[in-house]
């Protein structure tokens, strides 16, 4: 029986800001951690084709002791005739056009199990050791918004370029189909943004560089399956078409999401995935029933919020923690967040950080119209949010800097 696992956006390397060395280091162990357990997960199944759909490392170039972990874990799953195939996420491709990303050097070692794409498009057919099944790969690398296409000129709009680009990739995907009609099965390997897809915390950037595909240029009756990667919320575009998610929690725009491994078997004839949970460090932003704690007036605000923080009847174990405030100018300097990490620390929080909001005492008189003006502010956000599919995290963030113009227009 054909067995793939499917996998994406490991983002190896990705750590806490800011923080000592030490505690950095443990959160990019949570991420070699879980690409160690794809490792084991791939074997135990006696998988044949193991893909990863882009982002591998998180920074351009991965350290040493990144790559080299990468570079060890590649080997492991090769080493035992599984095929490891990757179409290069955008942390993966080098800004410069004739730059070179790590993994291509792997590439160049010429093994015949490691598959990489890293500008333009690569189609491949390979044999599982274990099913015997011939399966025909179409790789497709991230397309940033400066690719040098067969076209006009003249300035383009971001809607209209991806017109063009679905209709090329549209194109690409027929002539694959064409090409391979002796396979068994035709996957396609993509790290792009497609349409319908559900944003989490990598929203902030693909509403900027990001060239939506429509979800036509990939559902076709002759595909039998479409791994993606690039948005880190695992999601199901159609039951063939699918988001494998990043492999752990990458910031606070993924606190509350589960992310899971894809299992892609075959089934009488057609191939079926389904999931594996991938346990993470939680995440957990205080306090939960409201926006911030309010500080504002206090003589001592570090005391005040350290008692309501202990007060919580929440598990701290092993987690990070976000602690948001609001306070007013002169009492940023009274926040001491040493004494605040040191107390959750001893309550077993992996780490701990305060996201601070800095406002104006408000004046009684205008406390009413204000009210209003932010409620129906919220409102009419949080319905652009539903129809756009925007995450809750993301609406939020849309809101505080809407509310931060209009003050400051209004010298709230």
């Amino acid at each position: 029986m054909l067995r793939i696992i499917h996998t994406a956006d490991f983002h190896l390397g990705a750590s806490l800001r800011e923080r000592p060395v030490g505690t950095s280091l443990k959160r990019e162990e949570d991420f070699i951690r879980q690409m160690w357990r794809i490792r084991d997960e791939t074997l135990k199944m006696n998988a044949d084709f193991l893909i990863i759909a882009g982002d591998i490392f998180h920074h351009i170039p991965p350290s040493g002791t990144i790559f080299a972990e990468f570079a060890s874990f590649l080997n492991e799953i090769t080493k035992n005739e599984i095929y490891v195939i990757v179409s290069a996420g955008n942390h993966d491709i080098p800004r410069g056009e004739y730059l070179k990303s790590h993994l291509t050097g792997i590439h160049e070692l010429k093994s015949d199990k490691f598959i990489f794409a890293e500008r333009g498009f690569r189609e491949f057919e390979a044999v599982g050791r274990r099913s015997g099944r011939k399966v025909a790969f179409l790789l497709i690398p991230y397309i940033h918004k400066s690719i040098k296409l067969d076209i006009s000129n003249e300035a383009i709009h971001d809607r209209d370029l991806s017109k063009i680009v679905s209709k090329i990739l549209n194109e690409k995907v027929e002539k694959f189909i064409d090409n391979h009609q002796s396979a068994d099965y035709k996957i396609i390997v993509a790290h792009c943004l497609v349409e319908g897809a559900i944003c989490g915390s990598e929203r902030r950037i693909t509403a900027i560089d990001d060239i939506c595909i429509s979800r036509g240029a990939f559902n076709k009756s002759e595909l039998d399956y479409v791994a993606l990667g690039h948005i880190h919320h695992h999601q199901r575009i159609t039951d063939k078409i699918i988001y494998a998610g990043s492999i752990e929690k990458v910031d606070f725009g993924e606190e509350n999401e589960d992310k899971f491994l894809t299992v892609i078997e075959e089934e009488k004839n057609e191939l079926k995935a389904r999931e594996i949970e991938l346990k993470c460090r939680p995440m957990i932003t205080i306090p939960k029933d409201k926006k911030y704690f309010d500080l504002r007036g206090l003589n001592n605000p570090t005391d005040h919020l350290l008692s309501m923080l202990l007060n919580h009847k929440i598990n701290f174990k092993d987690a990070i923690i976000r602690v948001k405030a609001l306070v007013t100018p002169d009492q940023n300097t009274l926040i001491y967040e040493d004494k605040i990490e040191k107390a959750l620390k001893s309550k077993g929080a992996f780490y701990s950080f305060i996201d601070i909001t800095s406002e104006e005492v408000e004046y009684e008189e205008n406390r009413e119209e204000t009210e209003k003006f932010e409620d129906t502010l919220r409102k009419y956000i949080e319905e652009i949010g539903v129809r756009k599919r925007i995450s809750r995290d993301d609406v939020e963030l849309i809101y505080n800097e809407a509310l931060r113009i209009w003050r400051m227009q209004h010298e709230y």
